[in-house]
């Protein structure tokens, strides 16, 4: 058995989870989004529309999911998308948005 060469590999576990440096469930956000053009793109072209118009129009959803990955989710805590949707609708205070009644006839 000294004829056989052993080669170190990595298991499951020991995998990073990334391709390109990005996280796997991010690239799979990134490939709806092109897979979203692809349809859009599709649909111009049926409705007869130039072939610019229709591949900018594609372009549109693989650009702003791109962008959401790389604005919202890439390098950023866990519920970072979250906290921010959250600051834009309700204000940076900390606490309820609204007035707390005590009695339902006092206003």
């Amino acid at each position: 058995m000294n004829y056989l060469r052993r080669t170190p590999t990595h298991s499951a576990d020991e995998n990073a989870g990334k391709i390109w440096g990005i996280k796997n469930e991010y690239l799979l956000i990134a490939v709806g989004g092109g897979m979203a053009g692809i349809c859009v793109m599709m649909v111009c072209h049926m409705t007869h529309c130039p072939v610019v118009v229709s591949v900018l129009a594609g372009l549109v959803p693989l650009t702003v999911t791109v962008a959401y990955i790389f604005m919202f989710k890439h390098n950023r805590p866990p519920s970072y998308d979250l906290d921010c949707l959250e600051l834009m609708i309700g204000g940076s205070h900390w606490g309820r948005n609204r007035k707390v009644f005590l009695h339902p006839y006092e206003s």
